[in-house]
């Protein structure tokens, strides 16, 4: 477990093109393996840090016809095809839904934060679809 939390902290700063997608869904994995161990201060660490990189790489505004939608972003930039757009947005619900998760079982508030907030937190992302409906777009 050391060494997968070590490297989820420095993921980020790696140069490989899925970075920022592979650091989210470690940071999910190690949220959801602290939760289910009961080690719940390191499981809403990880939960943050899924949010905060979901929320600053905007993957909560894929598709978005609002200003600040994920359009030409150095970390992510835009998907090459309908499938790796679909790992996009299924990662973001993933993030959100965890995050909801933490909160009600835990009886705090989630970190993604989206009634009465700026529209900087507003998800605007496509309802996922299975992987295969996202890979038969432009078939």
């Amino acid at each position: 477990m050391r060494k997968a939390t070590s490297e989820a902290a420095t993921s980020l700063s790696s140069s490989h093109p899925n970075r920022v997608l592979h650091t989210i869904q470690a940071e999910v994995l190690l949220s959801t393996y602290f939760f289910a161990t009961g080690r719940f201060l390191q499981g809403k660490y990880h939960v943050a840090n899924a949010v905060a990189i979901a929320l600053s790489t905007g993957l909560h505004k894929i598709r978005s016809p609002a200003e600040g939608s994920l359009l030409d972003n150095s970390a992510m930039p835009i998907p090459r095809d309908s499938t790796e757009e679909g790992e996009r947005i299924l990662a973001a619900w993933a993030v959100f839904n965890l995050d909801k998760a933490w909160a009600a079982a835990l009886d705090s508030n989630p970190n993604f934060v989206h009634l009465g907030q700026p529209t900087t937190t507003t998800i605007d992302t496509p309802w996922p679809m299975e992987m295969q409906e996202f890979e038969q777009v432009f078939k």
